[in-house]
């Protein structure tokens, strides 16, 4: 019985062809998660999410002003 249990443990601890496969795209992927997360614009909107709209109120802006200000350095909106 301590045979077979040694051998499950030993297939379950190998790694899959497909996982084997797949670990460069998910390397590359946490990448690009991780480069987009740095980016200055992306650490803006994240403070921007944590103000409310009270928040914003106070200010005499709103969500959509401040998105556009972000990211209008870049073209995208």
């Amino acid at each position: 019985m301590a045979f077979a249990n040694v051998t499950l443990n030993r297939i379950a601890q190998t790694p899959s062809l497909l996982s084997i496969l797949a670990a460069p795209f998910r390397m590359i992927g946490r990448g690009l998660v991780a480069l987009a997360e740095a980016n200055s614009r992306m650490q803006a909107v994240k403070q921007l999410q944590e103000l409310s709209d009270e928040q914003l109120a106070q200010l005499g802006t709103n969500r959509t002003a401040e998105i556009k200000r972000i990211f209008a350095s870049s073209g995208a909106v």
